[in-house]
């Protein structure tokens, strides 16, 4: 069996314990009688070691112990797979879900669901219901709010594709090429794009994560409707420009009559 705390064997613990002549409150009483264990096990419970300079010295030593014996090495190589693990998770989480997804009609006659994300893990769920039913029609929201992200389905193609003409006229991002930009309740800006529900990760740590990537997602696409916002400029002003008055060409006259 192993010491929790230090990650070391009971034996090896006791025995270094016993050879510094420290009193070790770890020991169970021998005792077989039940009654006389439960009285150890409380009188020791709350006398522990008979003083602080006792304790200090048993950690130290057991502390010490512990580094020579390699055994937090073990440990902490598990941290790393499992963190490797969990990100290789959360990969995959991401790539599935459709943040380059755009308001685009899905051939798929069978999608009749939008994703929506962006949002603060403070807004409230129905704040999204709400603006949805209002545009077209009852919603089923699938949305988890440390994701910031989920899924809005609409009872029927017809009233989905409403909801994506109605959205196109509503946005305030200018690009065509990224997920639709609303601000709900006047205060939540969020994105909607087409999209079939997918997973938002198994735990609440994976969930928390997946938050963290749609936020610089967030920033990339305003970043990137900006762009798109100032070339439009830029050719509108060229277009708007009056043409460039001809310049008129000289024209040289030969002279006719020339004297040889």
């Amino acid at each position: 069996m192993m010491d929790l705390y230090f990650r070391i064997p009971l034996e090896i613990r006791d025995a270094a314990l016993k050879m510094a002549g420290i009193e070790n409150p770890y020991v169970a009483a021998v005792s077989k009688n039940r009654e006389v264990k439960a009285i150890m096990a409380e009188k020791r419970e709350h006398e522990g070691f008979k003083n602080d300079e006792q304790k200090e010295k048993a950690k130290e030593i057991l502390k010490t112990l512990a580094e020579r014996l390699g055994k937090q090495k073990p440990s902490s190589v598990g941290s790393v797979e499992q963190s490797t693990a969990s990100a290789a998770d959360i990969s995959k989480v991401v790539g599935k879900l459709p943040f380059d997804a755009t308001l685009k009609k899905p051939s798929d006659e069978g999608i009749r669901s939008f994703f929506v994300f962006g949002f603060d893990p403070l807004m409230p769920q129905y704040v999204v219901k709400d603006y949805c039913e209002q545009i077209s029609g009852p919603v089923t929201l699938r949305i988890n709010q440390r994701a910031r992200c989920g899924f809005v389905t609409f009872a029927s193609r017809n009233e989905a594709e409403k909801f994506a003409q109605q959205l196109a006229t509503l946005k305030i991002s200018k690009s065509d090429a990224t997920a639709a930009l609303v601000v709900l309740d006047k205060k939540y800006p969020v994105r909607f794009c087409w999209g079939s529900p997918r997973l938002l990760g198994n735990s609440g740590m994976e969930q928390g994560k997946v938050g963290a990537v749609v936020a610089k997602v967030m920033k990339q696409l305003a970043e990137k409707d900006a762009k798109e916002g100032r070339g439009k400029r830029k050719v509108d002003a060229r277009k708007s420009e009056p043409p460039a008055a001809k310049k008129a060409k000289k024209v040289f006259k030969a002279e006719r009559d020339i004297e040889l």
